[in-house]
């Protein structure tokens, strides 16, 4: 802004202007300097890292990474609750023989004697005759194994004869009955 005065002195002149002049730039710089203020700076700041932090997070996702090494294992759990019995499963095949008992039966007199046989087994007991033919002499319980009969063969003719034992728990022995004249 030039103001022209006719009479004063130029050189007086030029320097209000240029006063004027360093006023006017005071006042410019005066006003920038206020918008570029520190707090007026950290605004804009903030604002820049926003929209560059909204833009960042607006693409696609990327693939995922690589698996990391296994951990290490864990303690282990608590031993859990006892859970329900479970079905009863199907029956063995059938065991191997069991020993077989050492029956035995002695015929002493008019009486035969059993040994071997199994406790409380019941005994029938027989006299076989050289022809084949039977005479059933009675059944007895054995003790303990042990048993005895009364034969009751006072008549019978000289000869061989056989004394069959027979238990009920498998128990089988027998004995040669021989009748002489005296």
């Amino acid at each position: 802004m030039m103001v022209g005065l006719h009479g004063l002195d130029n050189g007086l002149l030029r320097g209000h202007v240029a006063d004027l002049r360093e006023t006017e730039s005071n006042r410019k710089g005066g006003s920038m300097n206020r918008f570029l203020s520190a707090k007026g700076m950290a605004l804009v700041l903030t604002l820049t890292m926003l929209t560059l932090l909204l833009a960042a997070c607006s693409g696609d996702a990327g693939s995922n990474g690589a698996a990391g090494a296994a951990g290490a294992p864990g303690p282990a759990g608590a031993a859990g609750a006892t859970g329900p019995a479970g079905p009863s499963g199907p029956f063995g095949p059938p065991g191997a023989p069991g020993p077989t008992l050492a029956s035995s039966v002695t015929v002493s007199g008019g009486t035969a004697y059993g040994t071997g046989f199994g406790a409380k087994e019941s005994v029938s007991v027989e006299l076989i005759f050289s022809d084949g033919s039977k005479t059933d002499l009675g059944s007895v319980d054995s003790k303990a194994g042990i048993w005895s009969v009364d034969l009751g063969v006072s008549d019978l003719a000289n000869g061989v004869y056989a004394v069959v034992a027979s238990g009920n728990g498998g128990g089988k022995g027998s004995a040669a009955l021989i009748v002489a004249s005296k």
